[in-house]
């Protein structure tokens, strides 16, 4: 594309150097670009670059540069695209663009140390928007990114066509490249009072399941949660976020967490930008159970609940430290299990 922008156009790829021991990387390039990949009988780019300057200066080829290339880069073999491929692969591109301004500020939170004292993974998500606004998770080991888990929110797409968007997300699921989740906002107007912060109820993960068996992560923002347990099971979700802030203390909150995993859905918290990390700490540690951990995420938001066009909070990568560390320190305890996951939903919101 930068080529194209600056006036040159390509019809074939030459490709040189070690990537030409990989029939896989040189076929995903061709199936990427459309553009058929050509490899060269010298696979030493450089060398072979070195070889075409020194005939054409020593006067061979008539001491054309354009005449020694088409007598000296001879092809070995050809690898041509593949149609139905790039039809894939310019779904997940087209997304890519859409995310890559959102994830550069990140690029060096994703690749740092973290402050980790265990050789389990504890794996520290974040979820930047995709435009308008959806979710990305990066799950790490103690010091490398492993995973990528991508969670398109369908608040964010045409709400008169969402069986396209959930197919769209299909397609992406397909094409590989990490886990993609399907994120569901479903506000009441009421915990946040707004009438503008009225969205999907239990029908609509009912009729979206139908659709789909990506997971459903399900954003519970209500102002009475313990009523909708048993309809998000029935209707399909696979895990329900509870926000932090939208319940009276820990307790209440893990009221509805325990009712949610009696019913067989997994339960995250989230966290809102202005709340401090220390508000986690009672859930925390009171939220173990026999069968481990009644709270399996938590989500540190980097932009508040409810509405789009939003600013991604810098202070959201400190924070995810803040509550990594803290699950380290409760781990500590021998009397409790594994840890949940750190989740975070980072980026900027639309």
């Amino acid at each position: 594309e930068a080529l194209a922008a600056a006036g040159h156009t390509s019809a074939e790829l030459f490709v040189a150097g070690g990537a030409t021991r990989s029939d896989m990387w040189l076929q995903m390039h061709a199936d990427v670009t459309g553009l058929p990949v050509v490899v060269c009988e010298c696979p030493d780019g450089p060398m072979l670059g070195c070889a075409v300057l020194a005939a054409a200066a020593a006067g061979q080829h008539n001491g054309d540069v354009h005449t020694a290339v088409h007598n000296m880069v001879r092809v070995k073999r050809r690898l041509e695209p593949s149609p139905a491929k790039k039809a894939l692969y310019d779904i997940v591109y087209h997304k890519y663009k859409q995310l890559a301004p959102a994830l550069r500020p990140l690029e060096p939170f994703f690749y740092s140390s973290l402050p980790l004292t265990t050789t389990s993974a504890i794996p520290a998500t974040s979820t930047p928007t995709l435009p308008p606004s959806s979710s990305v998770a990066v799950a790490s080991s103690s010091s490398v990114c492993a995973s990528v888990i991508i969670a398109p929110s369908l608040l964010a797409c045409d709400w008169s066509d969402i069986q396209s968007a959930v197919a769209e997300c299909e397609a992406a699921a397909a094409a590989g490249g990490g886990d993609v989740w399907l994120h569901i906002d479903m506000f009441d107007g009421v915990a946040i009072d707004s009438p503008h912060a009225l969205t999907f109820g239990p029908q609509m993960v009912a009729a979206i399941r139908k659709k789909t068996k990506l997971a459903l992560d399900v954003h519970l923002v209500v102002d009475r949660p313990l009523r909708y347990v048993e309809a998000l099971a029935a209707a399909g979700a696979d895990r329900v976020q509870l926000q932090l802030e939208s319940f009276q203390d820990a307790e209440q909150l893990l009221h509805v967490a325990a009712a949610l995993r009696a019913v067989n859905v997994s339960v995250g918290v989230c966290i809102a930008p202005g709340t401090d990390v220390s508000a986690l700490k009672d859930i925390l540690s009171k939220c173990a159970d026999d069968g481990g951990w009644m709270v399996s995420l938590i989500n540190v938001l980097g932009v508040n609940t409810g509405f789009g066009g939003q600013k991604f909070q810098q202070q959201t990568l400190d924070k995810i430290r803040q509550v990594r560390l803290l699950i380290s320190q409760i781990r500590a305890s021998p009397t409790l299990p594994d840890e949940p996951q750190t989740h975070s939903n980072e980026g900027t919101a639309g």
